[in-house]
């Protein structure tokens, strides 16, 4: 069962950290590729964490790198998204922090890109020790996909939102060495031309 641990402890340390500054009744979700790369086993050292965070994440992300002393930028004050780079003693870990998109993790899962990227687990289950697989968030199939090894647009207007999501889905498919769901293939191409 993949957990949390695979991160070793100097990431568990500092999701701890993270966790300590968001205080009680602010509710954090671990999501994306790091859980991806958990289920796949291929975590990499330095990893690129993203936290959706129900409100005020650039206040929180600058509050954790004070915490941290790592350094900090505004990636998109509009949209709500904080950036936190800390250095260690091998690659950098990169923690962003965007405001949730939507009414709950649900919908904010449902604006992201691919199925395998779309996929959320509360940082406090996460901490707890508990198999990523009890605490998955996984409404569009994210795991279900993984293990066909493919490649799926969550929503059809996905690439209208951020045409560079086509290139993302080339890219997904070269490095996990995955195939394109025909649905998101035929999306891509109508797009390709625009990129």
């Amino acid at each position: 069962m993949s957990s949390f641990s695979c991160l070793g402890k100097p990431v568990l340390d500092t999701l701890c950290r993270v966790r300590a500054v968001a205080g009680q009744g602010r509710r954090l979700y671990v999501v994306g590729g790091i859980l991806r790369d958990i289920l796949l086993k291929e975590v990499k050292d330095g990893p690129d964490i993203d936290f959706a965070v129900d409100g005020k994440a650039v206040e929180l992300a600058r509050s954790v790198a004070r915490s941290l002393r790592a350094g900090f930028v505004v990636l998109d004050e509009e949209h709500g998204t904080g950036r936190v780079v800390v250095k260690g003693q091998g690659k950098p870990m990169t923690l962003d922090f965007t405001d949730l998109r939507g009414r709950d993790i649900k919908e904010d899962l449902f604006r992201r890109d691919f199925a395998i990227n779309s996929m959320a687990c509360g940082l406090e289950e996460a901490l707890a020790g508990k198999s990523l697989q009890r605490c998955l968030i996984d409404p569009w199939g994210g795991a279900k996909d993984l293990g066909a090894r493919r490649v799926r647009a969550v929503d059809p207007r996905a690439f209208d939102e951020d045409p560079l999501r086509v290139l993302r889905a080339f890219s997904s498919c070269a490095l996990f060495d995955f195939s394109m769901e025909p649905r998101t293939r035929r999306l891509v191409e109508a797009k390709k031309g625009g990129v």
